[in-house]
């Protein structure tokens, strides 16, 4: 793909000059969103050509302290050919053992690390690049001593130990004599679900609805600014669900005259608090307000900022994606082309950026990308709209308006690419999803109903998609019995879909206060579909918390017997996000439930899976793991039972051999996005060189992305400052869609990650 940083040859010399060049410049480099300058001018550099070369980069480093957090693994990766390895260890330790001469190098700069730690990290990597019999543990533990790790980083640095350990039982005695902090986990604050409510909460969820919203009005009033965008919000939630449209007028004008305010101010700004209001005003069609306010909020903010300044904001991301949503209904695709290509252009370094930009959807409208797509459509361009309809789709493997898009757009290419899709991330349902849709339009209704069951049992809950797109299996599926002649199997299992939205529904009012009303709404969507697990679920919780555990016993009861064939081997539920078990009573209503399920089902692997993650948040760790265990005995590509189980494995130091040997397991399993996570041995660098030279390639045929001309502007639009919204995806994993790349997966190291980051 033309839009990764593949790196170019350049000569010892010449690339010298460009890295030193590159610290030159940098404090002048505008950046928006996230990603450090330095980081990205590095990650342009090639690997070096010669040892002299690497050793020059390595000098500069350290007279520049470039990314102090990335300082092992980037030169790892910018590593030359290993027959000169040799003559780069030497040099490394000639620096090293120059105490005097390495201070000196380091004190024009601020370093978190003296001279000798820096020292003793270049030692252990010369001595691991080697391979050779050294003990490499001593190093490490030299490294350990004079730091202290924090809490979020013990388990990684018992890690490290435990990697170069030659007697683990040895290394354990000396963490335990010499290292006591790190075998002790830290305090984590709980939140408080039982904290007393305000009034106006109080009314509302006994519905008193009109004494509720009076109070409220009044809360906020007599709120501190800081208060009371997030009382305003609730606001326009309430006036939303009961479509009271003066409510709701009320909040949208309340929350876009402070936003102003704000804005003229010095403090910052949090989108999310305020993206309720675009999302309303874009539910109505409001597009040209919308536009106007965005004019507006821009002219005030460009008048606070400094020149100098990039971005000093809070994400506005949500609601900048409708201001551009509010372009296209406007009629005005030439600037959104303007503005979305140039913002193509400005991240050519990092993709990211630009793709989360494009799959923003403000609520009841496409994505962004497929407004783009429809706009280059438009103008005649359809080879280039579906260049972006495939690379869209690879980043957004569960939208199912890219998968709509594409088919539509050439159905052929669409049902080869989401074949691959399907190989790339094995335990995605979507692409099994669209695969029997498209079978089903191709009147092979056979393949159509073997393949659906397949994305069924991945994951029957469909738990990882959001408001108005879970279930779409289902209805893939009811649409498939209506062409079969089924016509009675198609209305029960269009009547299970509109179950779930009716409990989305009552999900609206439930966040909004509106408990009893919420209690009344999820009873009436069961009785329509009684077997629907997280209905019954919610509706337990919510009784639970609202002082009616008696009342909740049947439901957690029919939850817990619905789990087991309601969860596939990936599926995405969170009993702790959920706080399911904040209640320690639940627990004990779930665990005989489950014991007595898997008695008499012993062949399903979703019951002992589900008796795991009840024994862990019980904290009876050991039979959480043996559950587990049970769980891959009888399927071993149960990935889900894998990542916890090797969770659990790693909080335990002396279960460390267990854990490698899993990983190594997982690897083979592991979805192509996520198997560098599993590369066992890292310490081991030059087995890893080797790895990441001939590591698999993408299942994906990606074709590149071209720059496409914007067309000229025929006339001036609302002027949007967009230095303050950043699109930033800190989990987007977009490197793997045409192949992890050697430098790419070097920099990843995880062993030379833990170093790095050990102060």
């Amino acid at each position: 793909m033309s839009f990764r940083r593949k790196s170019t040859v350049v000569g010892p010399l010449l690339a010298a000059i460009t890295f030193a060049a590159c610290f030159s410049q940098i404090s002048c480099r505008e950046r928006v969103g996230f990603g450090n300058g330095i980081n990205e001018a590095r990650q342009e550099l090639a690997a070096a050509e010669t040892s002299a070369e690497w050793i020059q980069r390595l000098k500069l480093d350290l007279a520049n302290q470039s990314y102090s957090q990335r300082f092992l693994t980037q030169l790892y990766a910018e590593l030359p050919p290993m027959d000169q390895w040799p003559a780069v260890c030497r040099s490394i330790e000639k620096i090293a053992n120059d105490r005097p001469a390495l201070e000196k190098m380091m004190s024009g700069t601020f370093y978190s690390m003296t001279a000798e730690d820096v020292a003793g990290r270049l030692l252990l990597f010369s001595a691991l690049l080697k391979d050779d019999t050294t003990d490499h543990e001593m190093a490490v533990r030299n490294l350990v001593n004079g730091t202290e790790p924090q809490d979020y980083r013990k388990e990684e640095t018992i890690r490290m130990l435990l990697m170069v350990s030659r007697d683990r039982e040895a290394t354990l005695d000396w963490i335990k004599e010499n290292q006591k902090t790190l075998l002790v986990s830290g305090e984590r604050s709980s939140h408080r679900r039982d904290e007393e409510k305000p009034d106006w909460q109080v009314a509302l969820a006994e519905n008193r609805v009109d004494k509720g919203t009076t109070l409220l009005e009044e809360a906020i009033a007599k709120a501190s600014d800081s208060d009371k965008p997030e009382l305003l919000q609730k606001l326009l939630k309430l006036g939303i669900v009961l479509e009271n449209e003066p409510l709701t007028r009320k909040a949208t004008t309340g929350m876009q005259d402070l936003l102003l305010e704000i804005v003229s101010s010095d403090d910052s700004i949090s989108g999310y608090t305020y993206q309720g209001v675009f999302e309303f005003q874009a539910s109505r069609g409001e597009w040209q307000e919308i536009a106007n306010f965005f004019g507006k909020f821009s002219k005030l903010y460009q008048k606070r900022r400094e020149p100098s300044q990039s971005y000093d904001f809070g994400q506005m991301d949500h609601a900048y994606a409708t201001y551009l949503t509010a372009l296209y209904r406007l009629g005005k695709t030439a600037e959104l082309r303007n503005r979305i290509e140039k913002a193509y252009k400005n991240s050519t370094d990092n993709s990211r950026d630009f793709f989360s930009m494009m799959e923003h959807a403000t609520p009841g409208q496409p994505p962004l990308g497929v407004l783009y797509m429809d706009a280059l459509k438009a103008a005649n361009q359809p080879e280039e709209a579906l260049t972006y309809s495939l690379n869209l789709l690879a980043r957004n493997r569960g939208t199912d308006a890219f998968y709509e898009y594409l088919i539509g757009l050439d159905p052929a290419r669409a049902k080869e690419f989401i074949t691959a899709l399907h190989s790339f991330d094995p335990y995605e349902e979507r692409p099994l999803i669209w695969l029997a849709e498209i079978a089903r339009h191709d009147g092979d209704l056979d393949l159509a109903q073997k393949t659906i069951d397949q994305a069924i049992a991945l994951d029957p809950s469909d738990g990882d998609h959001g408001k108005d797109t879970r279930m779409f299996c289902y209805e893939v599926l009811a649409r498939v019995h209506e062409d079969s002649g089924r016509a009675e199997k198609a209305v029960f299992f269009r009547s299970v879909v509109d179950s779930i939205r009716q409990g989305e529904a009552a999900d609206d009012f439930l966040y909004t206060g509106l408990i009893k009303e919420a209690t009344e709404r999820y009873t009436k969507a069961l009785g329509q579909f009684a077997d629907a697990y997280c209905l019954q679920s919610r509706l337990a919780m919510t009784l639970a918390r609202n002082g009616q555990f008696d009342e909740s016993v049947e439901h957690f009861k029919k939850a817990f017997s619905l789990m087991p064939v309601s969860f596939g081997p990936r599926e995405s539920h969170c009993f702790g996000c959920e706080g399911l078990f904040d209640d320690k009573r639940v627990i004990e209503i779930a665990l005989p439930l489950l014991e007595a399920f898997e008695k008499d089902n012993p062949d399903n692997p979703r019951t002992p899976y589900l008796l795991g993650l009840i024994l862990a948040e019980k904290n009876d760790f050991p039979q959480a793991m043996l559950a587990y265990r049970r769980a891959l005995k009888l399927d071993p590509n149960y990935f889900n039972a894998a990542k916890k189980l090797l969770a659990l494995l790693e909080k335990s130091p002396k279960d460390f051999t267990a854990a490698e040997e899993l990983r190594a397991e997982m690897f083979k399993i592991a979805p192509y996005p996520e198997k560098p996570e599993y590369i066992a041995k890292s310490n081991e660098l030059r087995a890893f060189w080797e790895l990441a030279e001939n590591f698999p390639p993408s299942p994906l045929d990606l074709p590149p992305l071209s720059p496409v001309v914007a067309p000229e502007k025929k006339e001036q639009y609302i002027e949007v400052d967009e230095s303050f919204y950043s699109f930033g995806n800190y989990g987007d994993k977009n490197d793997a869609l045409d192949g992890w790349s050697p430098s790419e997966l070097r920099r990843g190291n995880e062993f030379l990650s833990i170093v790095d980051q050990i102060r």
